[in-house]
């Protein structure tokens, strides 16, 4: 679908960059996309879980928290001790999205040392050790600490006591070094306290954990403690992770037992990436290290090929880090074909790390001079993998694909590289700036999912998409084709300041709506897709050039969370473009509704591109009073600083959406207030009113220089608009047409005094409505416990208040300045109004929405259905600013 607006000029003309990502090397791409595809194939998340406390005594009961660094996924998750001889547990609960807590016993005779806890919470878990320690001396005791208690248990013939809790005789073990690497024989040393080692001294790991002592030895009591060798062969197929390893020795007619905790981890290998080459050719080639320690400086890490003096020879280029590595193989005219091993080692402090790879050297081709058939043997051998779909239609965005192959195709996973014929800005494999190896994910050597996007100028035609890994290259066709696009017609009419949209993606005939429009140039507009079904459709939006070849502008979500996508963008130019509505993943389909806005009112301005999250760096709101700031608090850590100077004393309000699709949800919003020397002055969080909202209010009654901040809390994230506004201002009027009795209701400070104030009224044409005494003095006068007051005509001996049924006006002043006036009609000139007068004001209540002021009497004020004197206004009104994915009223 297409369709056409177009917009008018907005007032101001700020700019709104596009914030410029910076590109990130190759490898590290390759690391990401590794882990990625791990995560993918597993479909486990393994999260890092801290354990308080992380030691029990024994006889100890008590309750442990497990706190996950990473979101968990089940609402009932498990958990399971290994060992668990000597332990018990109870009361399982999970207490928020990160924490769950159980209750913990551990035996008076449970086994010391290292435990395992393991959390599986669907598809999150993770793991933490538990030390059990000996038992806590009773210091209430009335026996002397000093003197052996005969506690009654049994002793062995050698008079030692097996099961007393004292702790002299507690035994503690401590394995050096910790850990060892798959395929891996590795010498290690156990260190006892209080332990009764000698050759009889049994070491023993869980069955099937691949780790077999193959010798131990009993060497006496060090400076460290008794002391007992042995020589552990991890197996090829040794478990990864933490192991439990069991100590046991003979005491007399028993057995002493204490466990201790070793760490597996995989072999180091090595991936090249391209791992071949063709004689007469300079190969860069990287190469990725798993569980590896690569060094760029001494003690250095050296790479070497052989067999040697064969014609080919490497040079190392680049040391990335721990991971990766980049080095160049020249390969000579003349070089041996066939298979040549390329070495890393790093010397480490106990010993070298090598790890190895095989790189292929290939025969160059034979150039056929002959031509014939040629582009008839080309075009049959393109069928090593079938395109599934093998057609998409232009418009298409993050259509998902498939290459499925069969027969002898050999894809290695981390060597890869796709390439599609014809790739441009047109249309493209994941994103333009993404390194071919990382643009389809190979979950088999015979199937690999890629994501495509195939922009509005594309050609129709086959293009052909091939695939090169292993030194191997395999090939498929995908067919574009031509979609209804340039035949639907275009609407001519002119966009208002707010309109909506609705239209339906299907995942197969209509992937992506593409909206035509013009705008001028200092146009500031906001787009806002909101999915109507909500479980099939997520939507996303981007901005595209007249042309169709710039996709400049891209949002997924309403950042950072959320189904819907909002953008809001200045155009510094004005011109024509495009706005695609698509779905965030190939298979979304639904409907959806699009709302345009313009920011129009007031003194709008944007959160400045970049980062305003310092004193520093604050944004400065030149000519505050009346000004409100469209802006986002992205996360919890989000903090907004701005600075403003005031002459007069103003009030702070920061009104705030959540980022959700539930109508009316808060985003909670902390803001602090500081002078010009970064000194604080106030702070206040949630603003308790009735009904009740998450925006907090301050009142600055010292006009200066003042730096502000804005957060959000409680983990939420979301819009706000920040308006600083006069400390007093018009809140309420009801002209209701009958009404005996009108009023004007006025808000500001807790019990504040309005020594000072006169409130002035002005009837249809623009005349004072009592001309003997046209302003009501207001000296005498305080506004409530919760900062409002409601004036009423017949409370005051002038008729000033007996307020017109038609058009008329309302002004606040301040020792004679004018804090705020309020227009309904329309009166002469509009002189007496605040931008353009409240057309919503005639023969009704009007309020002011969602509590701010931005100058402009017809945005800021809205009619009132149940009016509220005296108390606050449903600041859940929609505001006429469009900052909460709302419609203005």
């Amino acid at each position: 679908m297409l369709n056409s607006f177009r917009f008018s000029p907005r007032f101001g003309t700020l700019r709104c960059e596009k914030i410029a990502i910076r590109r990130l090397v190759g490898f590290v791409l390759l690391f990401l996309s590794l882990i990625l595809a791990s995560c993918s194939e597993s479909g486990q998340v393994d999260v890092e879980l801290t354990v308080t406390p992380n030691t029990i005594a024994r006889g100890q009961s008590l309750e442990v928290r497990l706190v996950s660094d990473t979101q968990l996924d089940s609402s009932s998750p498990d958990i399971s001790i290994e060992p668990m001889d000597g332990f018990s547990f109870h009361g399982l609960q999970k207490i928020d999205a990160y924490t769950v807590t159980f209750q913990l016993s551990a035996g008076v005779t449970a086994p010391l040392g290292k435990r395992i806890v393991s959390l599986d919470a669907g598809k999150t878990q993770g793991i933490a050790e538990i030390t059990i320690t000996p038992a806590v001396p009773d210091t209430d005791s009335d026996t002397d600490s000093n003197t052996s208690v005969d506690s009654g248990n049994d002793t062995t013939s050698d008079g030692v006591d097996t099961s007393s809790d004292s702790a002299v005789l507690q035994p503690t073990v401590e394995l050096r070094p910790e850990s060892v690497f798959v395929g891996q024989t590795k010498t290690f040393s156990l260190f006892g306290t209080n332990t009764h080692f000698s050759a009889s001294t049994e070491i023993s790991f869980p069955e099937g954990a691949g780790l077999v002592v193959l010798s131990k030895e009993y060497l006496g009591v060090t400076s460290d403690g008794e002391q007992l060798s042995f020589e552990l062969e991890a197996s090829a197929s040794a478990t990864v992770g933490n192991i439990i390893g069991t100590v046991t020795s003979p005491v007399g007619d028993g057995m002493e037992t204490a466990y201790f905790s070793i760490e597996i981890f995989p072999a180091p290998t090595l991936v090249l990436g391209p791992s071949s080459g063709v004689q007469g050719e300079d190969v860069t080639v990287s190469l990725h290290g798993f569980n590896t320690h690569f060094q760029a400086e001494a003690p250095a890490t050296l790479v070497l090929i052989e067999p040697a003096a064969q014609g080919v020879s490497i040079n190392l280029d680049s040391i990335y880090g721990i991971t990766d590595m980049e080095t160049t193989v020249f390969i000579s005219d003349d070089a041996v074909p066939g298979a040549y091993t390329i070495s890393a080692t790093t010397q480490l402090d106990d010993e070298d790390e090598v790890v190895t790879a095989v790189f292929t050297v290939e025969e160059a081709a034979v150039v056929d001079t002959d031509t014939e058939d040629t582009d008839t043997e080309n075009a049959s051998s393109c069928n090593d993998f079938e395109v599934v779909p093998s057609a998409l239609p232009i418009g298409t965005y993050a259509k998902g694909i498939r290459l499925e192959a069969s027969g002898a195709v050999e894809w290695i996973t981390y060597d890869k590289s796709v390439t599609l014929e014809g790739e441009n800005e047109h249309m493209y494999l994941a994103g333009l700036d993404v390194v071919a190896e990382s643009k389809c994910y190979a979950s088999t050597n015979q199937d690999m999912s890629c994501s495509l996007n195939v922009g509005l100028q594309a050609v129709p035609g086959d293009y052909e998409i091939q695939v090169t890994s292993g030194g191997a290259t395999y090939c498929g066709t995908l067919t574009i084709v031509a979609d209804d696009i340039g035949d639907i017609e275009i609407p001519t009419d002119e966009l208002p300041t707010y309109n909506s949209y609705s239209g339906t993606l299907d995942a197969e005939t209509n992937v992506s709506d593409f909206y035509a429009f013009t705008v001028d140039p200092g146009t500031t507009a906001i787009f806002h897709a909101y999915s109507l079904d909500r479980t099939t459709m997520d939507p996303v939006l981007r901005l595209i050039n007249e042309v169709g070849d710039d996709w400049f502008v891209f949002e997924d979500d309403e950042t950072p969370l959320g189904i819907d996508a909002r953008m809001v963008h200045y155009f510094a130019e004005g011109g024509s473009y495009f706005l695609e509505v698509g779905p965030k993943l190939s298979d979304n389909e639904g409907d959806y509704r699009l709302y345009t806005y313009l920011l129009t009112h007031g003194n709008t301005v944007l959160e400045a591109a970049g980062d305003n999250d310092s004193f520093a760096t604050a944004q400065t709101i030149a000519d505050p009073v009346g000004t409100v700031v469209h802006a986002a608090a992205e996360t919890t850590i989000d903090m907004d600083y701005y600075y403003f100077e005031t002459t007069t004393p103003v009030a702070i309000d920061v009104v705030a959406r959540r980022l959700s699709w539930v109508e009316g949800a808060f985003t909670n919003t902390w803001i602090t207030l500081y002078d010009d020397t970064e000194t604080f002055v106030d702070e206040e969080g949630n603003f308790l009113e009735t009904p009740s909202t998450a925006d907090p209010r301050m009142f600055v009654t010292e006009p200066g220089n003042y730096y502000l901040t804005v957060e959000a809390e409680d983990e939420t994230s979301g819009f706000y608009a920040l308006n600083i506004r006069p400390l007093v201002v018009i809140n309420e009027i009801n002209n209701t047409v009958g009404t005996t009795n009108p009023w004007v209701e006025l808000t500001g400070p807790i019990a504040y005094n309005l020594t000072g104030f006169e409130l002035c009224t002005f009837d249809g044409d623009g005349n004072e409505i009592d001309a003997a005494t046209p302003c009501v003095d207001l000296s005498d006068l305080t506004l409530n416990s919760s900062g409002y007051l409601a004036l009423y005509a017949d409370d005051f001996v002038s008729t000033s208040l007996m307020l017109p049924e038609g058009a008329g006006a309302v002004s606040l002043l301040y020792q004679g300045t004018v804090m705020d006036k309020v227009q309904y009609g329309t009166i002469g000139a509009n002189a007496l109004a605040e931008g353009t007068p409240a057309e919503v004001g005639t023969y009704r209540t009007i309020g002011r929405a969602a509590g701010v002021d931005s100058n402009n009497n017809k945005l800021d004020f809205v009619y009132m259905a149940s009016p509220t004197p005296g108390l606050p206004n449903d600041r859940t009104f929609q505001s006429a600013i469009p900052l909460y994915g709302e419609p203005a009223l």
